[in-house]
């Protein structure tokens, strides 16, 4: 298995408000942002989407969806740990 399938969302009960995912469509990138709101038995969620700062209802027939990883921060500061080179 590679590193996006490790990442790919194969049913939206894997998903929770916040979470950060990249829709993609036809092999290329079409939307990215945090989940907003859930309706897991219909197979659809929101996302508000970085690219139109607009909310975007998702379907996981029509789009591979990945989640983003996210960076560990420090909890005094807040801020990215450096990665280890």
């Amino acid at each position: 298995m590679n590193f996006v399938e490790d990442l790919r969302v194969q049913a939206c009960t894997e998903l929770m408000t916040g979470d950060e995912i990249e829709a993609w469509y036809q092999g290329l990138p079409s939307h990215r942002g945090p989940v907003t709101e859930l309706a897991p038995d219909a197979g659809v969620f929101w996302i508000r989407d970085h690219r139109s700062g607009g909310r975007k209802l998702l379907d996981l027939e029509d789009f591979v969806v990945i989640r983003v990883p996210t960076q560990p921060t420090s909890p005094a500061s807040h801020e990215p740990v450096p990665m280890a080179a």
